[in-house]
């Protein structure tokens, strides 16, 4: 996943050549060609690669970055579809780090879905694996007390198909911004674009935790709800029965479901219990 932190002068996608920039810090795939991940600091920065926080199976560079007054811990991950192992030692770093410093922005790339940052999720399966990356992801967050920096755009296009599986998190800051730029980078994923120090506007909202949903409640609840609805049908017109059953399970999900807060634009202050 491409991305820029203006204020910290940290950009992925950079060519190496330019005099303005520091040599890439990288981490490059082991025992297969091509991938990896890096990303580029500019030299008005002062930038100490964290090569302690680099383990075995997880794809991720960390750098300890100052600019101006403010020093902030930079990473850059990707994440395979699927790879929960990954995601776990990513929890586990992501402990390490936040032990010990207390700004961090995190640009992934997590193969991972969610409403917190991607409204298109509706309607999915809670089987599929990117949805449950997308939990998996949630807990880490929640549990570290970040911030999602989302827009709920999609950052991944690819034909007619668009999705968001490229995430940014942080942890520490206030006052960010997060955008997609119209930069050219011959990749299926946008370019991303991070401030820090620009006020944002949040706007709370409350949606379903599917994570904690009684799903067999449910199970339970719109047979003996279907049923009912089955027998008072009798000559019915189809429109009036589409709008009957999506009020009837609208209904069964509304007593059953466990709500959270977010912001708007799938933006969330997730906060501790």
């Amino acid at each position: 996943m491409p991305f820029c932190c203006r204020k910290c002068g940290i950009r992925r996608t950079v060519s190496s050549n330019s005099r303005q920039f520091n040599n890439p810090i990288t981490k490059l795939r082991n025992a297969r060609e091509g991938g990896g991940v890096a990303f580029i600091t500019h030299k008005d920065t002062k930038t100490v690669h964290m090569k302690q926080y680099e383990i075995d199976g997880l794809e991720a560079v960390w750098a300890d970055v100052v600019c101006g007054s403010v020093r902030t811990i930079i990473s850059s991950v990707y994440i395979p579809p699927g790879d929960f192992k990954a995601m776990e030692l990513f929890d586990t770093v992501t402990g390490n780090i936040i032990s010990s410093h207390c700004h961090v922005i995190v640009g992934m790339d997590a193969n991972a879905r969610s409403l917190l940052w991607a409204d298109k999720c509706i309607g999915i399966s809670q089987y599929r694996a990117s949805i449950k990356m997308g939990t998996s992801l949630e807990n880490i967050i929640d549990k570290y007390n970040f911030d999602i920096l989302n827009d709920g755009s999609c950052t991944y296009h690819s034909g007619r198909y668009s999705s968001a599986p490229d995430v940014t998190i942080s942890g520490g800051l206030v006052n960010t911004n997060w955008s997609i730029t119209d930069d050219d980078l011959n990749s299926p994923h946008d370019a991303i674009l991070i401030d820090v120090g620009t006020k944002s506007q949040y706007l709370r909202k409350e949606v379903i935790d599917w994570s904690k949903f009684y799903w067999k409640a449910y199970q339970d609840v719109t047979g003996k709800a279907l049923n009912e609805l089955f027998d008072n049908w009798n000559n019915i017109d189809v429109d009036v029965m589409a709008k009957e059953l999506n009020i009837t399970l609208q209904e069964c999900v509304d007593q059953l479901a466990v709500k959270k807060v977010v912001t708007e634009h799938s933006k969330p202050w997730i906060k501790k219990s």
